[in-house]
């Protein structure tokens, strides 16, 4: 055999070994959230809630989607608004919609930062301030989608379950940004929803979670929360997450949609790379198997290329490249195609090869240069 066959063949076995981590995690891990039933949950007694938003100069989201969270179908819940120091008509708003609705109140604190999105301090306020303990949140640019968005988060609770992890999806737009962002969402939810229900919780979007104001204020590194930028958000929660009191609720009512725009690509990479970044909260375990199913994904796409340009037989190589490939696209065709109905997103499927492409290289991409930027800051 020459060179270039004996390197063929080693290239073969590792892209075989990279497929087969990739359909471990398709049928191991993410098929328990495609083949997830939801159980029939009745509670005749429902806890009291506290919903916390904290805002900052959001005075158009609130004057949309507020009112949809004062009027929801729930027999015992408050609307607590963190109003940060906003300078538009946000206080007025608030005052007017208080004469109606007893159950919000709004508190009004200063913080130094100009940042709409750097809450951490208004978050611990409003959770502090609640009266309930149980508590649910969200952000000012979400709607959810029903009047029993409070009660189907709310009926996954039980004594031992006491953090409940929701859906959160974009307003549909022209563009093919706003599929990117879409699709983003899909492939997060897919993710957390999957490895909580394998029994290693490791985030939830912060704008729409449940979980106990009690186990938020003993856990220490709730401290955390005010160095955090964003997109560490959802992942400061982390550390009181196990597979024993977290569990997950995707039902349509159940979810929010969020109306925040991105302007342009380049914003919402560098969101994406904050995101990426606030993964060194995430536990070892969890980060450990999110950067094998990224890079092994990555090292699939970059083997096949490199494979076919080796292959001294076209056809043959070609027919086992495309045998390859076709065996994990069909798998996560199929386990996402799944997901994607239980979240009503089924205008996503049709995306999901070139989206993956796309993310496989991305995240992988702004990972090391978020590890070279560390680096360099050390």
């Amino acid at each position: 055999m020459s060179v270039i066959d004996n390197l063929l063949l080693v290239l073969g076995c590792i892209l075989l070994g990279c497929l087969l981590v990739q359909l471990l995690f398709y049928w191991v891990i993410f098929s328990r959230f495609a083949f997830n039933r939801v159980l029939k949950r009745d509670k005749k007694v429902y806890s009291g809630i506290s919903v916390v938003i904290c805002v900052k100069n959001d005075c158009s989201y609130l004057e949309q989607f507020l009112p949809v969270v004062l009027t929801q179908d729930y027999p015992d819940y408050e609307v607590i608004i963190v109003n940060d120091n906003s300078n538009d008509d946000t206080e007025h708003i608030l005052r007017e919609m208080q004469q109606v609705h007893k159950h919000l109140h709004v508190i009004s604190i200063a913080t130094q930062s100009s940042k709409g999105n750097d809450n951490k301090l208004a978050l611990a306020v409003g959770i502090k301030s609640a009266k309930n303990d149980l508590i649910l949140m969200t952000n000012a640019d979400c709607q959810p989608r029903s009047s029993s968005w409070i009660k189907e988060l709310a009926v996954c609770t039980t004594d031992k379950k006491a953090i409940v992890l929701g859906y959160k999806t974009y307003n549909s737009k022209k563009g093919l940004l706003n599929i990117l962002i879409r699709f983003d969402a899909l492939y997060t939810a897919i993710r957390y929803f999957s490895f909580a229900l394998t029994g290693c919780p490791y985030m939830g979007v912060k704008s729409n979670m449940l979980y106990s104001k009690e186990m938020f204020l003993q856990n220490n590194d709730y401290l955390l929360a005010y160095k955090m930028e964003a997109g560490e958000n959802d992942l400061f929660i982390s550390k009181m997450m196990n597979k024993h009191n977290t569990t997950i609720s995707y039902s349509y009512s159940s979810q929010v949609v969020s109306s925040l725009c991105y302007q342009s690509f380049s914003e919402w990479v560098n969101r994406k790379e904050k995101h990426v970044r606030a993964m060194k909260y995430a536990k070892p375990t969890s980060k450990f198997f999110l950067k094998l199913y990224w890079y092994t994904g990555l090292l699939f796409y970059i083997l096949l290329v490199v494979t076919l340009c080796l292959s001294a037989n076209i056809i043959l190589g070609i027919g086992f490249l495309l045998g390859v490939y076709f065996i994990r696209l069909i798998s996560q065709w199929f386990i996402f195609a799944k997901a994607c109905n239980k979240l009503n997103e089924k205008q996503l499927i049709k995306y999901v090869p070139l989206m993956d492409i796309f993310f496989m290289f991305l995240i992988p991409l702004v990972d090391v240069l978020t590890f070279q930027k560390q680096s360099r800051w050390k």
